[in-house]
């Protein structure tokens, strides 16, 4: 049986959260803005792979992904999770 990764968890919250359900967007344009946020958040803590220039912590390309992955998975459930109570 496989295994969760905690950001298919949140982003799964987020497709069935109230907000999600009533927008008129597709789901790729929903998500948009958290991409955008989450790559904005990842390069501002100052990652960078080699070919876009030297930041305070050189990162592989798989890396970036990771940490882009995971900056998603927090912002998408800030933004947009339904939490049961």
């Amino acid at each position: 049986m496989a295994t969760s990764a905690p950001q298919d968890i949140a982003i799964v919250g987020y497709a069935q959260s109230p907000s999600w359900r009533q927008a008129e967007l597709t789901e790729p344009q929903f998500l948009f803005p958290v991409i955008e946020q989450a790559i904005q958040h990842v390069l501002d803590a100052g990652h960078r792979t080699a070919d876009i220039g030297a930041g305070i912590h050189a990162s592989r390309t798989s890396e970036m992904g990771e940490l882009i992955c995971e900056a998603v998975a927090e912002i998408a459930d800030m933004r947009y999770a339904y939490h049961a109570v």
